[in-house]
């Protein structure tokens, strides 16, 4: 048999291989099945390639296998070696183990000793690290925050000065943001050194002194 050009396979050869490929269980024996049924189709090589990732030389290679060994070709050949051993373990083994394993419990605490440390010294304290959820709750609320005040406050020094976080906040130079605000990058670096010092109330400009204002 010579499996070169299309429709040179026999019926009952196509039935073993279409009752090969749809009962068998191994991914490589299902894709080799489908190289030799495509290429006796009439399927181009870069066809083949794109249903079952073989390339052209992997092709001709399982092509090869089946026109000599025939279905049994197909599958993978058995290979030289120690075959796999089968997870085992009798009474007698199990005993040992375990006692092996109760013996390395024992040392190893003596192969990592404590740091000694002098009676009177204190520990220094360790920094509480605020977790990472908190921080980005807190991050996501303030910039709510900051973008109703951008659009709804009455005040509009308050509504450019969350409009200058924000924009900071995306991303944006301090030159970026004077440009399309139109503000001195002197004004911008103040107001985001009081937010970041005070949040919020760093927005506010402190009281003037003399009359209110009616």
């Amino acid at each position: 048999m010579i499996l070169t050009r299309p429709n040179t396979l026999s019926e009952e050869q196509c039935q073993e291989l279409e009752t090969l490929k749809t009962t068998t269980h191994d991914v490589r024996v299902y894709r080799r099945t489908k190289v030799i049924l495509y290429r006796n189709a009439g399927y181009t090589p870069d066809e083949i390639q794109e249903h079952t990732e073989y390339s052209e030389r992997e092709q001709r290679y399982v092509v090869c296998r089946y026109r000599e060994e025939g279905v049994t070709g197909l599958h993978d050949r058995p290979r030289s070696g120690r075959p796999k051993r089968i997870a085992h373990v009798d009474s007698e083994e199990q005993s040992v183990t375990s006692a092996e394993a109760e013996a390395t419990s024992e040392v190893e605490p003596e192969t990592a000793p404590a740091v000694p440390r002098d009676a009177g010294a204190e520990s220094d304290p360790v920094p509480e690290q605020e977790p990472e959820k908190t921080r980005t709750t807190r991050d996501y609320w303030s910039r709510v925050t900051l973008a109703s005040m951008q659009t709804y406050h009455p005040k509009s020094y308050l509504r450019n000065r969350a409009h200058m976080l924000l924009l900071r906040d995306d991303g944006y130079s301090v030159s970026e943001i004077a440009d399309m605000l139109r503000i001195s990058g002197q004004t911008i670096r103040q107001v985001c050194a009081q937010y970041d010092q005070d949040k919020l109330a760093g927005l506010y400009r402190d009281p003037g002194s003399g009359r209110v204002s009616q």
